[in-house]
């Protein structure tokens, strides 16, 4: 590979002259043996390295009036580059999270091992089956038990059985126990929701328990809404699977740990947003095209991938296939020069594709450049002479490049475990002397603990205002209730269904498309009548010549279409306006007491009722409601039966509204010229 003018790296952004040294890149090499996982031990590097970066480095931030002008480095501006991520980053994550760290990961697996995700599922599964240790332990462990290491000891020593379950059960019926109260909470929660496995979909299952409050405790994680995100994909994947043909918690557990036991992993929800202040971390191959001012290069040491030269045959293109010679009878395999050859071309190749891969990932830092890696014996490494060809990582490339070249910009920093250790317990003391700083400032306040407590014990008063309401008619109500009342989910007939609209409007229907003209001159019959009722004026006379004068006022202002009107007969307007709910209405209406077609909206039980009351009155300082009926009954009393949902909700609206009690809920039928009531103690 060959560094020309076509690859040689030039400075995209015009940075200002200053008398400041230039930032040295960073080499940092720790010791660490056999015995320690080195994949964790380079992540807590790094995560030191963070913490102190945070504190001291600035970037760049020019402006306009100040080209030269800085700013302190944020964890957006941070990238750690891997060669590759199987294995690498969900360890990366793990620890570097764990050091208070937001990270981010973009990664096809790990889903199952997220905590969060993790403990769910042990919960699923411990209620399917409770005679799983491990896992139920893991559970009391967790939000839904609150059980320390201490309390497990006392359990299994104390309560001695085949199972964990078993001491729980024993421990619940110890009254003595100091440990009783908080195992009953935990079995009867347990045993509550065990009892709903047998009926109840996985969906459901989970959304219960999430919504219980472990969706808010997860919430208030580190990341928690990346966390939260998980668990909705896992309602998700729930509510997929009770789309299938198999049903129950037995068969989901099941399916869940076929996907674990064959690999299927998932990655985590990706909810990363351009302006979220966390740390990537990301193959050096997502990386192209992108810069970051902080840039952590890890995993040094891992050695090239060489998997194609080490196998029985090994192609290539020019020289084709490079094959060992087997001979049979000597029961013996040689490598022919042939494959010699190949593997020495493919090496080349190979080690200049890794040296571009480096060239991709050290272009990346903008002001910047970690590199990191961890090593059994640090000063072997670095005064390693291999030749070029025999470079097997990219740390034998750097190294190479520090004994060939000087590199005088690369500063070479060495740990060991032991100094990493007692760096990280110098962080923990500080952090403990900044709490109990904490605390002695707070005692001047009061109780520490109350008003821990007070604070983080607060709810937030208007909660249920965020919930997605659902919106719906009385009519709709009235028509659900009568559905329970028949136990049959068919449509109600004509008179359930919803006839008073907020803009009531007759449709023209041809003559050559009528299908029945005694069925729609009902119809049209019940809404003139209806009309009347609703706009009567009560100053007018009540009789026979009176009500036909107005029926011709009515149509003379367009009021109410021709045609409708002369649907309507003198006897049934006579009937409601020389009847004593009419005297009630008129002597209402005389003190402006009564309102008609009166729309309303409240809430009830997480649901927006709306509707439209035909009229009510205030009497007596309590509201009479009146609702018209042209309906079709054996009995009168039928109405009362069809209707009454209807008017208690009414009722209720009218109530929250106007603060007063209901004196009377009266239906009135044109058919009957009578009145029905309906009893008010529901409702009062």
């Amino acid at each position: 590979i060959e560094y020309d003018d076509a690859a040689r790296l030039n400075y995209g952004a015009a940075y200002p002259e200053t008398e400041e040294k230039l930032e040295k890149t960073e080499l940092i090499l720790t010791a660490g043996d056999e015995n320690i996982n080195r994949r964790e031990l380079e992540a807590r590097v790094i995560a030191s390295r963070i913490k102190t970066l945070m504190k001291e480095q600035t970037v760049a931030d020019p402006t306009e009036e100040d080209p030269a002008r800085k700013r302190p480095v944020r964890y957006s501006d941070i990238v750690i580059l891997l060669r590759t991520a199987k294995g690498w980053d969900e360890t990366f994550k793990k620890v570097i999270s764990g050091a208070g760290i937001p990270v981010h990961t973009m990664s096809s697996e790990g889903y199952f091992a997220a905590m969060e995700v993790s403990v769910l599922l042990d919960y699923l599964s411990v209620l399917d089956n409770p005679l799983q240790d491990i896992k139920l332990a893991a559970v009391l462990r967790s939000y839904f038990g609150g059980f320390l290491n201490e309390d497990l000891a006392k359990l299994k020593t104390g309560y001695k059985g085949t199972y964990l379950y078993d001491s729980l059960c024993r421990c619940k019926e110890d009254e003595t126990s100091g440990l009783h109260d908080k195992v009953s909470a935990f079995l009867d929660e347990y045993n509550r929701l065990r009892s709903k496995t047998g009926y109840t979909p996985v969906y459901e299952l989970l959304l219960e328990i999430i919504e219980g409050g472990y969706g808010l405790s997860v919430a208030a994680l580190d990341g928690g809404r990346k966390k939260s995100a998980n668990l909705n994909m896992l309602l998700k994947k729930a509510e997929d699977y009770g789309k299938t043909s198999y049903k129950g918690l037995f068969h989901f557990v099941r399916y869940i740990e076929m996907l674990k036991k064959y690999e299927v992993d998932y990655g985590e929800a990706n909810t990363l947003d351009e302006n979220d202040d966390t740390v990537r971390i990301m193959t050096i191959h997502k990386s192209k095209g992108l810069e970051f001012p902080v840039c952590f290069l890890a995993g040094l040491q891992k050695n090239y991938n060489k998997m194609d030269l080490t196998g029985t045959v090994v192609p290539d293109i020019d020289l084709g296939l490079g094959i060992e010679l087997v001979d049979p009878v000597l029961r013996i395999r040689q490598t022919t020069a042939m494959k010699r050859a190949a593997v020495i071309r493919k090496t080349r190749e190979l080690l200049a594709e890794e040296e571009r891969v480096l060239y991709v990932a050290m272009t990346r830092a903008k002001e910047k450049l970690i590199l990191t890696g961890v090593v059994k014996d640090i000063d072997k490494a670095l005064a390693s002479d291999k030749g070029l060809i025999k470079c097997s990582c990219y740390l034998d490339l750097i190294t190479y490049g520090l004994a060939n070249a000087g590199l005088p910009s690369i500063t070479v920093n060495t740990l060991s475990a032991a100094g990493l250790v007692n760096e990280e317990i110098r962080e923990s003391v500080e952090r403990e002397a900044e709490r109990e700083e904490l605390l002695r400032r707070l005692e001047g306040q009061g109780n520490t603990s109350d008003i821990v407590k007070e604070r983080f014990s607060f709810v937030y008063p208007y909660k249920d205002a965020g919930k997605a309401f659902e919106k719906i008619s009385v009519t709709e109500l009235k028509k659900r209730s009568m559905q329970e009342q028949t136990g049959t989910d068919k449509e109600m007939p004509d008179t359930a269904k919803e006839l008073y609209k907020e803009e009531r409007a007759v449709p023209y229907v041809p003559d050559f498309i009528k299908e029945s003209e005694e069925e729609i001159s009902a119809t049209l019959h019940g809404t003139a009548v209806h009309r009347i009722f609703e706009i009567w004026d009560y100053s007018k006379g009540t009789t026979d010549k009176d009500i036909e004068e107005f029926i011709k006022y009515v149509k003379r202002e367009g009021l109410m279409e021709e045609s409708l009107a002369d649907c309507v007969k003198i006897h049934e307007i006579s009937g409601f306006v020389n009847s004593p709910l009419a005297g009630r209405m008129k002597r209402a209406d005389e003190r402006g007491l009564l309102y008609r077609e009166q729309p309303f909206m409240f809430s009830h039980d997480g649901i927006i009722i709306q509707g439209i009351i035909d009229a009510y009155f205030i009497e007596d300082d309590k509201i009479v409601i009146v609702d018209y009926k042209t309906d079709r009954a054996d009995d009168i009393k039928d109405l009362a039966d069809r209707y009454h949902v209807q008017l208690e909700y009414y009722a209720m609206a009218l109530k929250t509204m106007l603060d007063k009690e209901i004196g009377d809920l009266i239906i009135y039928s044109s058919r009957y010229k009578d009145i029905v009531s309906i009893p008010t103690a529901v409702v009062n």
